[in-house]
This record gives C-alpha cells, structure tokens and sequence, in this order.
C-alpha cells in the first residue's frame, strides 16, 4: 500500500508541489501572524474603575467613594474577588474575573453598573470609568519628546493634545500615558479684598465664571433657500477672554473678572516628575498594547505612526524612543 502511495507520489509531480508551496505559505503566514511575547503573560481576567475626586482626602475617597463603587459590583456573575485603593482625590476599584473569563464580556457586564452608582457618589467625584484593556506587562512602548527651545509646558501640550490621540489611532494600542511636564492652565488669582469690596462670595466667583464660558444657541433663520444658524458664542479660549467675563453690575457698570483677579496661563501643581539622561525633566508617554495582541506588529506599525508625526511636529519637536519591547521579542 505504501509502494502505491509512493507511485501516485511520483506520477503527480506538480500536485505534490504545489501542496509543498501551499503549505509553505501557510507556514510563512501563520508565523506571521503568531503572537510572540518577551515572556507570557499571567495577569488575570481584570477590570479596574478609575473614579476623580478632587480635593478629597485618601480615608474620604475611601467612605465616599470606594466603598460605593465596590459595593456596587456585587453580585457579578463570575467575580472571584474585589479590591481597592484609595489615594489623594482618585479610587481605584478592581474587580478581578474567574480565569479564563473574556475580558470583553467582563467589561460587558461591568459597565451598566457605573451609571447605577453615580447618584451615590459626593459632588467633588466625577463620572468613574473603565481602566484601558491591557495588563500590567501590557507596557511595550516608552518614549520622550525633545523640543529645542520650548519649555516642558509646551511639550506637555503637544503631547496631550495631539500626539496621544495619534498614536491611541494605532491599531491595538490601548491607551497612551503621559508623565512628567507642567500641564497648562488658566489660574483665576482672587485678590479677597476685591470680593469684599464688590461684595461678592468666591462661590458668586465660580458660578459667574462657568455662566460665562459657554456657548448659546438661538435657533436659526431662514432666508430664501439658506438656512443661517443663530449662536452666541462665549467659550474661553485666551486669557482675555477670562478677564472680560461680567460677574457683576454695580450702579449699572459691569465689574469685569480682571477687576477682582489675575488671570494668568501658568501650569498646574506637580505631583511627580519624569527625568531622563541626567538631562532634567523630561515629557515621557508610556504606550498601552491590547490585551491579547501581537507585541511585534503593534510595534512596527507604532513606529511607522512615530515617523510619520515626526515629519509633522513643529520645528525642533521630535519623538525620541527609549524603551521598545520588540526589540527583546526579536533578540529571543
């Protein structure tokens, strides 16, 4: 029997080719498409839910905040255990899954109960939300950003307001970080004198302020064929625009912001720093891969993105790579 498989074999040269290179270029794309790893991941099926609480101490995020986001999870199908942690104005719940359960559907699951939950929590915490998908060995990318002669601000800027959302467009990228930097802020300094002497309340202040960094809208009005759309438009965009909201009418003149404060575009409080090459400080993006994806080709088409951002930036901007974990995956 083997004596006629081996003769059919050599009647059909061109068939047993042809499964050869088939079979070939199956291989090639399977390997291709293989997940490689610098070693496999163990993390469990994990979902955590981030919850801002401004101005809260860690025991109030704690009472206020934690316990009510815990306690709303529950009840879960298939939740093995809960837990948190609770810091200076942010909670973090997380709800860890029975192995082997999808994350999606776990996230699936998860999410209705967020909106459950909200009328419980104090007015300083905002809407929680879900953690990005990806573990704790989910870090494959770092890089930091050079920028001859703009200050650490101004990258921060660049960084959060289009870089992060370049590369979040990746494909399987999960989440970008950002660390170190001064984010940038309009500060509102009170002079307490001013209030006293207007006679106004710091609350009267802030509610004056919101009122007046918003746009209106007032229909529209037809004309022949066309159709104009009516808005008032009021969003602050510069520090003038601050300085000018009325708070106030005393004796029919209006009191403007700038007649109760300075205004000014300084950066926010720093909690940390990022340094690099003994260079000071440095503005460091940490890049989140899907969990489950290919280390390698979300890389390689990371860094195709880098390139391309890269000819983009402003003069003297650049993306500096520092850490790259395909690197360790190739090497192996």
């Amino acid at each position: 029997m083997i004596g006629n498989a081996i003769r059919f074999l050599v009647s059909q040269r061109a068939l047993v080719v042809a499964v050869v290179v088939s079979v070939a270029i199956g291989g090639v794309m399977a390997y291709r498409q293989l997940i490689m790893d610098v070693f496999p991941d163990p993390s469990p099926a994990l979902v955590q839910i981030y919850t801002e609480a401004h101005g809260l101490a860690p025991q109030e995020v704690e009472q206020l905040v934690s316990v009510p986001v815990e306690a709303a999870m529950f009840g879960l199908p298939r939740v093995e255990r809960i837990r948190s942690t609770s810091t200076y104005g942010l909670s973090l719940v997380s709800v860890y899954f029975e192995e082997g359960t999808d994350i999606y559907w776990a996230r699936q699951v998860l999410a209705p109960r967020l909106h459950e939950i909200e009328a419980d929590l104090p007015p300083q915490a905002h809407e929680p939300f879900l953690g990005p998908i990806a573990t704790g060995l989910g870090m494959v990318y770092m890089y930091f950003l050079e920028g001859e002669g703009r200050t650490t601000m101004e990258l921060r800027t660049l960084q959060d307001w289009l870089i992060k959302y370049e590369l979040k467009s990746v494909s399987e990228v999960s989440q970008v970080l950002t660390i170190g930097g001064d984010i940038q802020q309009f500060q509102v300094l009170v002079d307490p004198n001013a209030l006293l002497r207007f006679d106004l309340t710091l609350s009267d202040l802030m509610e004056r302020i919101q009122a007046g960094n918003r746009n209106a809208a007032a229909g529209f009005i037809t004309r022949g064929p066309e159709e104009f759309i009516v808005r008032s438009i009021g969003l602050v965009e510069t520090v003038d625009d601050l300085k000018n909201i009325v708070v106030a009418h005393r004796g029919g003149t209006p009191v403007y912001l700038s007649s109760l404060a300075r205004v000014e575009l300084l950066p926010a409080i720093a909690r940390g720093a990022a340094l690099a090459n003994g260079e000071g400080e440095k503005v460091v993006g940490l890049v989140l891969k899907l969990f489950g994806s290919n280390t390698a080709g979300v890389i390689e088409r990371l860094e195709e993105r880098i390139e391309a951002v890269n000819a983009s930036l402003p003069d003297g901007g650049e993306i500096v790579p520092v850490y790259n974990q395909a690197a360790f995956v190739q090497a192996c």
